[in-house]
């Protein structure tokens, strides 16, 4: 298992998910986390959104461009989650 929680632009996740993605066996998972942070989340202390493309981006990019994993939602049976999209089981 691989779990993501470094910087949150798409660019620095998505080289990590490039990189470490290697290491996850099949059925094993990759958890990118802070999936939600664009989602129209206000920055602490700020009435902001977050201007960047970050975890959730990422993801979307890395699942169009391969076969190897998918998003497993299935560990989404609680009502909040930071990494919510974020499960990927490797398939192959």
């Amino acid at each position: 298992m691989v779990i993501l929680d470094a910087k949150h632009h798409r660019d620095h996740v998505l080289a990590e998910m490039k990189a470490y993605g290697e290491l996850v066996g099949e059925g094993q998972y990759m958890v990118a986390e802070d999936t939600t942070i664009n989602l129209h989340v206000k920055r602490p202390n700020e009435n902001v959104p977050y201007p960047r493309p970050g975890p959730r981006e990422a993801v979307e990019q890395f699942v169009a461009e391969q076969d190897r994993f998918v998003v497993d939602r299935s560990w989404e049976k609680f009502f909040m989650s930071f990494a919510a999209g974020g499960f990927l089981r490797r398939v192959r």
